[in-house]
């Protein structure tokens, strides 16, 4: 169930290779929170498939907590991790 969502939003975003360890998703992310909060938004999910271990990681450096599995919607089943 979902309380006080106006809409929800499916955005994919990825760094590209060369760019990243440089702050760029931290930068990004950081602007997104403070646009979603100033905009009376509560909630960010985020996901990556189970199997990759860096993003995941990120994502917990970053405050996100594991909150559910969607499992076979991507090619061999692989699950996405939600935070």
């Amino acid at each position: 169930m979902y309380v006080n969502i106006r809409f929800a939003t499916e955005k994919d975003l990825e760094i590209l290779e060369e760019y990243r360890g440089r702050g760029i998703g931290t930068k990004m992310l950081e602007f997104l929170e403070s646009f979603l909060l100033s905009n009376g938004r509560r909630v960010l999910l985020s996901s990556s498939q189970v199997n990759e271990i860096e993003p995941q990681a990120w994502h917990r450096l970053r405050g996100f907590k594991e909150c559910g599995i969607l499992f076979g919607i991507n090619e061999g089943g692989v699950g996405y991790l939600y935070k």
